[in-house]
């Protein structure tokens, strides 16, 4: 029976991404359980992690950093360990390097890049409902996903980083990374947890990724 440690750091959208995974896993009778947490050993005994994240970039930091041992304890997982990792939104965004949201701000620096504000524009911000996707790379966690799929994005803020990390983008006046990938780790801006059948695709896909 494999664990996901869903991390429980006082930002994410914890509950709905929880009732998503349970349902994944009811549905295909997959051999995972849950455990939502900030306990360092717990992290460390955990065979998958989910970052979620909701709100801004200073105040996921901030949480991370308030438990002791919960960053060290992520990073053990997924740099060392090469645990599966998947970063949901501003989860995502923390794996830049940088945050540019009212200050500059470091990230996990799993990807190179930094997150800032949408281009100045004449679309409402923040950028809020359904969006299509289009699909760059064949990868396993995207498995099934096609270009043109509509997914739910809630966000002001886009990654900005090198097109080899990029496996979905989104268009909202200008192109911005959806998915983004390297190695052990995935992160989607979007929320799967609110995507319906591609979102429910995605986190399947994640949890039989193997590395």
């Amino acid at each position: 029976m494999e664990k996901i440690a869903l991390i429980d750091y006082g930002t994410g959208n914890i509950r709905s991404v929880y009732n998503a995974l349970n349902r994944v896993i009811t549905d295909f009778s997959l051999p995972h359980t849950i455990i939502i947490t900030h306990n360092e050993a717990e992290i460390i005994n955990a065979d998958r992690i989910i970052l979620p994240g909701v709100g801004a970039f200073k105040a996921c930091v901030d949480g991370l950093s308030h438990y002791q041992g919960l960053k060290q304890a992520i990073n053990t997982k997924v740099l060392e360990q090469k645990a599966p990792f998947l970063g949901i939104c501003v989860g995502m965004q923390m794996m830049a390097e940088i945050g540019e949201e009212f200050g500059f701000y470091q990230g996990l620096g799993y990807l190179p890049g930094r997150v800032k504000h949408f281009p100045q524009t004449q679309l409402k911000i923040p950028h809020m409902g359904w969006n299509k996707i289009t699909k760059h790379i064949q990868h396993p966690v995207l498995n099934d996903i096609q270009t043109d799929e509509y997914v739910y994005f809630v966000h002001s803020y886009i990654m900005y980083t090198s097109q080899e990390y990029i496996g979905l983008s989104a268009h909202y006046e200008v192109n911005f990374p959806a998915f983004v990938c390297k190695d052990n780790m995935v992160g989607t801006q979007f929320h799967p947890e609110k995507s319906q059948k591609t979102g429910l695709t995605l986190l399947r896909n994640f949890l039989s990724w193997k590395i």
